[in-house]
């Protein structure tokens, strides 16, 4: 819909009376949206689309008791889904039959200021990079009536402000309504910003002369008693849903899930597990029981004959119940797939439960001298100069893409043959910093996002980082300088870390100059000036948790040991008949060196071993290996085991979760 306005016609209205007020003076309301924060309510992770509504007041305004106005959602509906930003919202959830991230901005300070330079506003630099699907520009109200020679500016703040989230890479629907309360000149250049740059305009200047439309005699205050009511705020979503296109609704997408009966951790030996699996569409279920008892069992069963031969159950509409028990401590894993008409697998969901989980325990001796061999190479890695003389580290300022960060390219000498290399961010303002050590995953650590900069959001504000790739190459080289190192580290058609013969000898493991460089990178993280001498976190996932565990396990200034999906612990488990997946570090008994359920014990009680999550279908990370690794932890620790995860993957909330903490 396109607006035919004469902007002279307008204009001569606008000059005859209010020259300077806004809408908001002349309704009462000009003590609204208070400061000049763009203030938000968002709820944003996990939706199939995005929604973008810009706003004043009559979006979301917080309380202010002086006014009378207790709530926090747009002025002035009677609850949060009554308002027109969530009742659009609502709205297109239904008709697309997905659920919606969005974020509801209140603008009012630039209403009140629109000649300033929107590049002062970083969160509106940051909806475009959020790539909205929809755009609501639903503001006017604030903005002091116009003259002939602020029209044209304001004019040019609209287009400004629709132009880059219409011209984004999601090119939304992009909807711009006039004021709620009638001003023809306001609305004139919203009509034409609106052409401009594509987007659809909505005429609201009907609903705010009618009385039923605003929420008079609800409020003592004339200017949220001004503002729209129920039916004014669905008056106002129906108008900017008329005019938004929305596809038809999305076939079901077949989805598959199960719980357990109780607490995952929680079961005793030989107790019944009793999990119900869940089905969206297909026609089939076919499962796999396998676990830490060596058992393994099949089944398939149909979604119409109500049976289940696992051992006992059936279904119930969409869910099927499957029992089982386990008598070794340790854990049980039931890998379900749904089925089409066809036998192709739709859907799949890996995870399971454990018994007597408190009582597991590494399935390995620790290899002997264990403590002898760390500090014959800790005295190693010290006799290797790095910091004195011509052997120093190089510290090479690069560009950041982060205001307030500063970022180097940093070097350091270390025996192995290579030096440690990685980033370094170091906050521009305030300081002393906490320090912390980012470490990378296996095959994450010949990826770009290791080898060059990190990305500006994972730059700290408040914390020293040092990202450090396992490898010790050059940052900042072409793809091909990496493909060749890394085939270069593996040996005997292996990949690194991964070669058996090597790995006999733990003085000659990959791990042994992987681990090098962790504590030379520790070392110089503590050199730097800026650290508080205070905490030092080592995180990482995977590959980078493992290494984490090492630098906790033998720098005892670390203080947190922040992970998740921690691997290769307990690496003797498979061959002592625990359950896996088919990708870990064939077992030879040095290996025990870099385990981290030997390392575990070595963490010392002023540092945390804090295991944000772990999957209860990982098999890369064997729940029961991680579980042992928990354990035998002496210091403070908890964990979190989260039901069908796994490696890298965490499937939609809501979760059945498994924890424990000391």
């Amino acid at each position: 819909m396109k607006a035919m306005v004469t902007m002279a016609a307008v204009l001569a209205t606008t000059m005859l009376a209010h020259a300077q007020d806004s809408d908001a003076k002349r309704m009462q309301s000009e003590e609204m949206n208070p400061g000049s924060a763009l203030t938000t309510r968002e709820r944003t992770g996990d939706g199939a689309f995005k929604i973008l509504i810009y706003g004043n007041s009559i979006a979301l305004h917080g309380p202010a008791p002086k006014i009378g106005w207790e709530r926090d959602w747009g002025m002035a509906a009677s609850a949060r889904e009554k308002d027109f930003a969530h009742l659009v919202v609502a709205d297109l959830e239904k008709r697309r039959g997905e659920r919606a991230d969005y974020r509801i901005r209140n603008l009012a300070a630039l209403e009140r200021n629109f000649t300033a330079d929107l590049s002062d506003y970083p969160d509106l630099a940051a909806d475009v990079a959020w790539a909205p699907d929809y755009v609501v520009i639903a503001i006017g109200e604030n903005v002091a009536n116009l003259t002939p020679e602020t029209t044209d500016a304001y004019t040019r703040f609209l287009v400004s402000l629709a132009k880059p989230l219409a011209a984004c890479v999601s090119h939304p629907q992009v909807i711009m309504r006039s004021p709620f309360w009638r001003n023809d000149a306001k609305a004139a250049c919203t009509a034409k910003a609106a052409e401009e740059v594509g987007a659809t305009y909505v005429d609201a200047g009907s609903l705010g002369a009618d009385k039923a439309n605003t929420a008079a005699g609800l409020f003592e205050h004339q200017g949220v008693a001004n503002h729209p009511g129920d039916l004014g705020m669905r008056r106002l979503a129906d108008l900017i849903l008329a005019a938004i296109k929305t596809p038809a609704p999305k076939a079901m997408k077949p989805t598959i899930s199960f719980t357990s009966d109780k607490n995952p951790l929680s079961y005793a030996l030989g107790e019944k597990m009793r999990f119900t699996i869940a089905a969206t569409g297909g026609n089939r279920i076919r499962w796999t029981r396998t676990g830490d008892d060596g058992r393994e069992e099949h089944g398939e069963t149909s979604l119409v004959t109500r049976h289940s031969s696992l051992v006992t159950g059936g279904f119930d509409g969409s869910e099927a119940a499957v029992e089982t028990s386990l008598d070794r401590p340790g854990f049980v894993r039931i890998r379900a797939e749904l089925l089409d008409d066809s036998g192709k697998v739709i859907a799949s969901y890996d995870g399971g439960a454990g018994a007597a989980v408190d009582e597991i325990r590494p399935d390995n001796p620790e290899p002997p001298e264990f403590d002898a061999f760390w500090a014959r190479r800790k005295a190693a890695l010290a006799a290797f100069a790095w910091n004195e003389g011509p052997s120093r580290p190089t510290c090479r300022e690069i560009a950041s893409e982060r205001e307030g960060v500063r970022l180097f390219e940093v070097s350091i000498p270390c025996p192995g043959g290579r030096p440690s290399t990685g980033h370094l961010s170091v906050p521009v303002k305030g300081g002393p910093f906490p320090a912390r050590i980012h470490l990378h995953g296996y095959n994450e650590s010949w990826a770009k996002s290791a080898y060059r900069p990190p990305h500006p959001e994972a730059l700290p504000l408040d914390t020293l980082l040092l990202d450090l790739p396992a490898h010790g190459y050059e940052l900042g080289r072409e793809p091909e300088y990496y493909a060749a190192l890394r085939a270069e580290s593996g040996s005997n058609g292996h990949d690194y870390a991964f070669d058996p013969i090597q790995n006999a000898n733990p003085d000659d493991s990959y791990f042994g100059v992987m681990a090098w460089r962790v504590l030379r990178g520790l070392e110089y993280l503590k050199s730097r000036p800026e650290w508080d001498g205070k905490t030092l976190i080592a995180d990482g996932g995977s590959c980078g948790a493992l290494q984490s565990v090492w630098a906790a396990a033998l720098d005892h200034d670390v203080t947190e040991c922040r992970i998740f999906i921690p691997w290769c612990c307990n690496m003797g488990g498979p061959a002592s008949g625990r359950a896996h997946g088919n990708w870990h570090v064939p077992w030879v008994p040095a290996l025990g060196y870099y385990d981290p359920v030997n390392m575990a014990r070595r963490i010392p009680a002023t540092c945390r071993a804090n295991i944000t999550w772990a999957g209860l279908g990982d098999y890369i990370c064997p729940p029961s290996g991680v579980m042992a690794f928990y354990n035998v932890l002496p210091c403070p620790k908890n964990i979190t085991f989260i039901q069908g995860a796994q490696h890298g993957y965490i499937p939609p909330k809501p979760w059945q979760t498994g924890e424990r903490r000391k």
